[in-house]
Formats: structure tokens, C-alpha cells, sequence
């Protein structure tokens, strides 16, 4: 099917957008997902709260949309050689949003649990007609609050874009704008392609220079025997890659305001982040679940948000734009690294406690300069709590 009401085309970059397609058109990753706790201001009455709320919600989505161009869009030609975004001049808000009324917090626990998992593992349907985003919102008027589930294809958007949404409809439920239409569920008009966000190739300068061509061709196609002991031996072959089942397991964790203090004091102590800690405690988990001829070895990789190299172009700031600005940094453990943590876990891990080595905290300090403070401030701050009102 072709779209209706497009008005101009934008070609998909190959470096970030068309990749992050062609995973979703091969059944490699259909969804993210950021969600956020929106806790209902003082003042509504309890017979008109729900119907007020979701009023109020709705002409903030629909300010949010405005806000962002790329929200706008639908994707053209996803199976071709050249796919490519479309802007929508209309679109209808309950195509795209949904609102559940849960009856008791078993019943919010339950649409929670079912509705990450629903968005994770299901295709995006008609992106030719349909943005690729879809937000569902579970009001709880027992505990007063709304869990507001933003999900979207990730050609559309990167990991910061779902941070930068809920920020964004923070502040039009704050500050709601006065309505200019009887009806808050349409939207018409053109896009603004002055205000539609560029690649990000861009808002940075990313040159490939022959040192790096070569290195390149050399990593991809250089003999086996080759392979300098630091890579050698990482690749997951224990865990082949299965596009059937598609099924994401969630389990959900909540971690109190004291440990999470304690825990970033300790990150910051050996100059580290939690996305650090995190990929050191999933290192350490695998060495202890799988021997060495299996996985003699590992690798890691971490996204990178680009928007800290990026300059704003006219009006538009990188920080405060919807867009893919995402690269991946690679980290090798080696053999003999991957060796000593096994020792270490093997000396009776349950009874002495866990001490990190030395070389290790070196690790986490190098993938600390890799990802900065900026990735570490914006997943706690869309994974915690937010105030509105």
C-alpha cells in the first residue's frame, strides 16, 4: 500500500536508519520501548478525574507530535533499495494511542507485564499508512497515576529520542497550549520540512579516512589465524542467532533511592558508569553459567549516543531532537582475561564476597570514556519516576 496525504520524501541513511529497517524487515528487532510513571496532580475530581486526564494527555501527545517532525513521518518502501520517509498530511491520534482503564493494581502488574512484551516482539503494521510509533497509557485511579508505554521502530528513533518524548510531554502537560481545534484526536497540515530533522552525518563531521577503510577490510577479511589474541575467540557461538520464537523475557526490578545513591557513588569511585557495571556484571554472570570451551572468550558492545559530537543546525539542537544519533562501541575480553574471572569465581564467590579486580575496574573506567555522563543521566532519568504538576 502507498500512503495517502504525503507531501514530500526523505531518503533513509544507510548508516543508522536503513540498518535499523532492514533489522525490523528481517525479523532481527521490531521494538524499543521507555516507559514512564506520570503521577496525577492534587485537584481532580474523582468522577471526572479519568475523562479529565485523558483529555489533558491527548492534546499533550498531540503537542508533542507537532513539536517533533519525525513523528510525522511513515516509511516508504521498506523492502526496496532505497526506503525512505514520507511526511503525513493528517493523521489520526487513535490510530496511535490507546488508553486502559485497569480495574486494581494485580490488573495494572498484569497490563504491564503483557503490554513491553507485546510491543517488543510485535512487527510495526502499514508503515507505508501508519507512523511507526504507538504509546499505550495505563491509568490506575487507585494509586493515582498513569504508566504512559512509548514504543517505536527503531529506524525512527534512537535509545535518547523515547527520553526526549516523555520530556517533551512533560512539559506540554505543565504547560498545555491553547487548543486551536474542537477536535484534539486530528491533526492536518504540512510538515514543516525546515524544522525535519537531517541525518545525523550532518550535524558532525564522520570522515572515512584510507587508514580506516583499510584497517576495516582487514578486520572483515584477513585469515583466521590472523586474529590478534585480544578478539580471538569472542564470537557467541554457543548462541546462534533464531529469528523464530520472536519473544522478549522482561523482568522487572526496582532498585530503592538509597542503593542507587550508594551504587553511583561506587561507579563514580572507580571512575565508571552503570551501563559500566551493568555490562561487568552480565561479563561475570556469563563466565560463570558457561566453561571455557565453550566460550573461551567474549564481546560486548555498547550504543553510543552521537548527539555530544553534534553541532545544532538552524534552529534545531541535538539534544532536544527525535532522531537517530547512534554508533556502538566494541569491547574484547580476551582469553586470559575471561580465565582469571573464572578463578576469581571460583573461590567461593557465596562465602567471601565480590571483590572486582583491579583490571577490571580499568574496564569499566575505558567503556566509561566510551559512553559518557550524558547516556548514564538520561537512562536513570527515563527509567525514575517523574513529577508533573
Amino acid at each position: 500500500m502507498a500512503c495517502t496525504g504525503c507531501r514530500f520524501c526523505y531518503l533513509l541513511t544507510p548508516q543508522s536508519e536503513t540498518y535499523q529497517s532492514t533489522l525490523h524487515l528481517y525479523g532481527h528487532l521490531y521494538g524499543v520501548v521507555v516507559t514512564c510513571q506520570y503521577p496525577i496532580p492534587k485537584g481532580f475530581a474523582a468522577g471526572e478525574c479519568a475523562k479529565n486526564v485523558k483529555v489533558l494527555f491527548i492534546q499533550a501527545i498531540r503537542q508533542t507530535i507537532l513539536e517533533h517532525p519525525l513523528l510525522r513521518v511513515v516509511l516508504i518502501g521498506e523492502d526496496s533499495k532505497r526506503p525512505g520517509w514520507a511526511g503525513l498530511k493528517e493523521i489520526d491520534i487513535r490510530w496511535l494511542v490507546s488508553w486502559i482503564e485497569v480495574e486494581s493494581p494485580h490488573d495494572l502488574t498484569h497490563h504491564y507485564q503483557t503490554t513491553i512484551p507485546s510491543h517488543l516482539d510485535s512487527r510495526f503494521p502499514d508503515l507505508e499508512d501508519r507512523p511507526g510509533w504507538k504509546v499505550t497509557l495505563l491509568h490506575d485511579p487507585h494509586n493515582q497515576h498513569i504508566e504512559v508505554i512509548f514504543a517505536w521502530n527503531h529506524a525512527n528513533f534512537d535509545g535518547v529520542s523515547g527520553k526526549i518524548f516523555h520530556e517533551t510531554l512533560l512539559r506540554h502537560l505543565n504547560h498545555p497550549a491553547p487548543s486551536e481545534t474542537s477536535d484534539e484526536t486530528f491533526i492536518s497540515g504540512e510538515v514543516d520540512t525546515n524544522t525535519f530533522p537531517p541525518p545525523q552525518e550532518h550535524w558532525a563531521k564522520y570522515p572515512i579516512t584510507p587508514t580506516y577503510l583499510l584497517s576495516s577490510a582487514w578486520k572483515e577479511f584477513r585469515p583466521r589465524l590472523l586474529t590478534p589474541k585480544t578478539t580471538a575467540n569472542t564470537k557467541a557461538t554457543w548462541a546462534p542467532i533464531r529469528t523464530t520464537p520472536f519473544e522478549t523475557r522482561v523482568r522487572g526490578f526496582s532498585v530503592d533511592h538509597h542503593s542507587l545513591t550508594k551504587l553511583l557513588h561506587k561507579c563514580r569511585e572507580h571512575h565508571t558508569t552503570l551501563t559500566g557495571l551493568l555490562n561487568a556484571v552480565v561479563l561475570f554472570s556469563l563466565s560463570s553459567q558457561l566453561d571455557k570451551q565453550t566460550a573461551p572468550a567474549f564481546a560486548g558492545g555498547t550504543a553510543l549516543n552521537t548527539r555530544r559530537f553534534s553541532s545544532p543546525i538552524n534552529s534545531l539542537t541535538p539534544e532536544n531532537t527525535m532522531a537517530n544519533f547512534v554508533s556502538a562501541v566494541e569491547h574484547h575480553f580476551t582469553v586470559v582475561e575471561t580465565r582469571e574471572i573464572r578463578k576469581v569465581l571460583g573461590g567461593g564467590v557465596a562465602r567471601q564476597g565480590f571483590r572486582t579486580p583491579r583490571r577490571y575496574r580499568v574496564w569499566c573506567g575505558r567503556l566509561h570514556r566510551g559512553c559518557g555522563k550524558k547516556s548514564r543521566r538520561g537512562w536513570t532519568r527515563a527509567r525514575g519516576m517523574i513529577s508533573w504538576g
